[in-house]
């Protein structure tokens, strides 16, 4: 294994929070959450992909992939997925997607389909353009 690679698992071990607990699975880590798993597994070629799964309804909601070339670049995408593990919460996130030529009536639609924050009960994400929906990726076993 090359020490690049080392040296950033080591990190991953040494990094506890009270937010998420650690497990070594050989060549993978899982970090777990109250409402949320991590995995990060790692490949042949440097390659490390970081994916996370919200345990109420199995659904991906963070996935990278990347080569471990340089550390810092690394550590920040690991921050990334981190902060992303510990602001899933139990709720589904619905979608919404606007389109149109001109992007007129889609910015009016958005600005009154806008939620109420404090209110919603499940978060919502309003996106303009293209969007795939029911795309999956694997699971991280």
């Amino acid at each position: 294994m090359e020490q690049l690679q080392q040296d950033f698992r080591n990190r991953i071990l040494n990094s506890p929070s009270d937010q998420y607990t650690i497990r070594d699975a050989g060549d993978r880590f899982f970090l777990t959450s109250a409402y949320a798993e991590a995995c990060i597994r790692f490949h042949e070629m440097n390659i490390i992909e970081f994916q996370i799964t919200r345990k109420s309804d199995d659904q991906v909601v963070f996935y990278l992939h990347f080569q471990l070339n340089d550390e810092s670049h690394a550590l920040y995408l690991l921050e990334q997925l981190i902060e992303s593990l510990v602001h899933t919460g139990p709720v589904s996130t619905t979608r919404i997607l606007l389109s149109c030529s001109s992007a007129l009536t889609t910015s009016f639609f958005r600005t009154e389909t806008q939620p109420d924050r404090a209110a919603a009960e499940s978060a919502v994400h309003i996106h303009r353009g293209f969007f795939r929906s029911g795309s999956r990726r694997r699971k991280c076993m």
